[in-house]
């Protein structure tokens, strides 16, 4: 039986993103019951997006982002297990501390509720915080809807100075977006504190663009 706080996300979210009912042993077991109601969603003006067990075509799910998080991060990724991310690509994970954020673009992670029933608290009482759910009506307002998997992503990082406006985002797949923030995140991380970064870095859009 759901808890009251995830009762009410599920109310105000999407349909169904996955065609799962009962969530197989690869999911972690904190997510199991989430996912058996609902498998994957959208919700907050798509600025959070549950991942699916399994999803259709190339869509991200669970296993083509943990398989991608762990190739892409490596050491970086230690037990988080992403279940979810934001308008911009922070991941929400589950983790033996609790429900964390997990920062693409730096790896650090930040404990935000014990267990799922209070993310979901968190997320209802503070969408535009935690979700980016005010920008992304605006966004979507301007520019239309984001279309399956994507995130606005900087091209600039944030991490690096990057601004959140139109100027600095653009959309972006989920996979793709992942495989490139791990390449700064891998980098910031062997370096010392106040070190300057060279953007682009091998690896990342501008390089990998034709």
């Amino acid at each position: 039986m759901l808890s009251d706080s995830l009762e009410r996300l599920l109310a105000v979210a999407g349909p169904p993103l996955g065609a799962t009912t009962s969530p197989p042993s690869r999911a972690p077991e904190a997510l199991s019951p989430l996912l058996a109601a609902r498998d994957g969603f959208l919700a907050s003006f798509s600025a959070l997006h549950v991942f699916p067990v399994e999803a259709p075509d190339d869509h991200p799910d669970l296993g083509s982002v943990h398989a991608t998080l762990t190739s892409a991060y490596g050491p970086l990724l230690g037990e988080h297990r992403a279940f979810a991310q934001d308008l911009f690509g922070v991941l929400f994970t589950v983790h033996p501390d609790g429900v964390c954020t997990f920062d693409p673009e730096t790896a650090e992670h930040e404990v935000i509720a014990d267990g799922l029933d209070g993310w979901a608290e968190a997320v209802l009482a503070e969408p535009e915080a935690l979700l980016g759910a005010a920008f992304a009506f605006d966004w979507q307002e301007r520019h239309g809807a984001l279309r399956a998997g994507e995130r606005l992503v900087p091209l600039m990082p944030f991490a690096l100075g990057g601004e959140y406006d139109d100027a600095n985002l653009e959309p972006r797949g989920t996979l793709l977006a992942l495989r490139e923030r791990g390449v700064l995140a891998r980098t910031l991380a062997g370096l010392p504190d106040g070190a300057e970064v060279e953007w682009p870095l091998p690896g990342t859009r501008e390089e990998t663009v034709a």
